[in-house]
């Protein structure tokens, strides 16, 4: 899971403290501007999961009574689709007007995946797999972008804070 907020954690309790001068316009506002980002996050994340070529070992599998033939991804590409289920499971969350939460929900692996360092638990993940990064590489590429649709609600609460 990723969480956006507004910005840094002391502004943004200094905003929760002083959220009752923000006028709706301005909540709304940053609303409207997680609500892209997060559409354009996901976005991004299921276009890095379908992009191909993959380099890694190619596998086949029968699944569901088909038999299946596909590359899987290498260590640090975003993951081959072989179901789709995690790509499937990308969504993302508002959780107040200031933070969006982005995510693989509901798919228990999306974690061994993202991240290196979590332990593989019984039954889950691999200790010997790679990161596979998805959600982390969209955020990267994005950046730029997330940074401009959030620019203007924090120019006009930057104004109302200085007020």
């Amino acid at each position: 899971m990723i969480e956006i907020k507004v910005i840094g954690e002391k502004q943004n309790e200094r905003i929760k403290k002083n959220s009752r001068f923000l006028s709706d316009d301005i909540k709304k506002s940053i609303r409207k501007s997680l609500t892209e980002i997060g559409r354009d996050l996901k976005k991004k994340t299921k276009s890095l999961i379908d992009e191909k070529p993959k380099h890694g070992r190619r596998y086949s599998r029968t699944i569901n009574g088909s038999k299946i033939t596909w590359t899987a991804s290498a260590a640090g590409e975003a993951p081959a689709v072989v179901t789709g289920k995690l790509k499937n499971s990308i969504a993302y969350k508002m959780q107040s007007y200031n933070k969006v939460e982005i995510g693989s929900y509901d798919v228990n692996y999306a974690p061994f995946l993202e991240y290196k360092d979590i332990i593989a638990l019984e039954g889950q993940g691999s200790a010997k797999i790679l990161p596979r990064p998805y959600l982390s590489a969209a955020l990267k590429s994005e950046s730029n972008r997330l940074k401009q649709r959030i620019e203007e609600p924090l120019k006009i609460i930057k104004a109302n804070m200085e007020k």
